[in-house]
């Protein structure tokens, strides 16, 4: 599974949705997170020039083949609507390292919900 995290360095999950240059795209596989890449979600002096909605859009665009999205902070409008698109949002500041038992207990909890 892929993720897409919101990170002003690399390391830690610190930057919110709307203010965040790239996304750190890692796959996930057997607990395991390797850096796939970084896509670019805006140049700086496109950042003035783009309205909110189109920002978000274009950003989405990006991570569309991701599962999660990790942020360090998002707007409540904006993550039902990454979640109605099936993206599932977590925010928060930590550690990249710490992301797969992070989706561990995510999946647990679905199959929880799901067996309930």
């Amino acid at each position: 599974m892929r993720i897409a995290v919101c990170s002003s360095n690399g390391v830690m999950v610190d930057e919110p949705f709307g203010f965040a240059t790239y996304f750190y795209i890692y796959e996930t596989e057997r607990n395991a997170l390797e850096l796939k890449g970084m896509r670019l979600i805006c140049r700086l002096n496109e950042v003035v020039r783009l309205s909110d909605g189109e920002k978000f859009r274009r950003a989405f665009e990006l991570i569309r083949d991701c599962g999660f999205l990790f942020t360090g902070a998002i707007e409540p409008e904006v993550r039902r609507w990454l979640e109605a698109k099936k993206l599932t949002v977590v925010t928060g500041h930590r550690h990249i390292a710490e992301l797969g038992s992070v989706i561990k207990e995510f999946k647990k909890k679905e199959l929880l919900c799901a067996v309930a």
